[in-house]
């Protein structure tokens, strides 16, 4: 596994492949994502936006809470998703960020688009 030293957090791994555990009710669909959303995360990271094109009308919850990576790509994937949910009437909600993650999201200006 990869790791590069970190001096605040200790080292950071982003060998982990992604992955996302779905759960569905009426008006909302869950998505714990864990792992490392990157380039060759695209074959991982399609039932994900699968399940957004199929829920309407709700809200969409995405649990970053076991995301330990995200780069440019991954935010591309995340804004085609945003558009995804956009177009079936629901909306995106962030929780449980990971300060990495976070800091990325707040850098780009990335979590106000996606969860605007």
């Amino acid at each position: 596994m990869l790791q590069l030293e970190q001096q605040q957090e200790g080292p950071m791994r982003i060998g982990t492949p992604f992955g996302a555990a779905l759960r569905r009710d009426r008006h909302r669909l869950l998505a714990a994502c864990r792992g490392a959303l990157t380039y060759t995360s695209y074959e991982t990271f399609r039932p994900l936006l699968d399940a957004v094109g199929g829920h309407r009308n709700g809200e969409v919850v995405l649990d970053f809470g076991g995301l330990d990576f995200l780069d440019s790509n991954g935010l591309g994937m995340l804004l085609v998703l945003k558009d995804r949910a956009r177009e079936r009437g629901s909306r995106l909600r962030l929780v449980n960020v990971p300060p990495r993650v976070e800091q990325v999201l707040s850098t780009t200006g990335m979590r106000q688009m996606l969860e605007g």
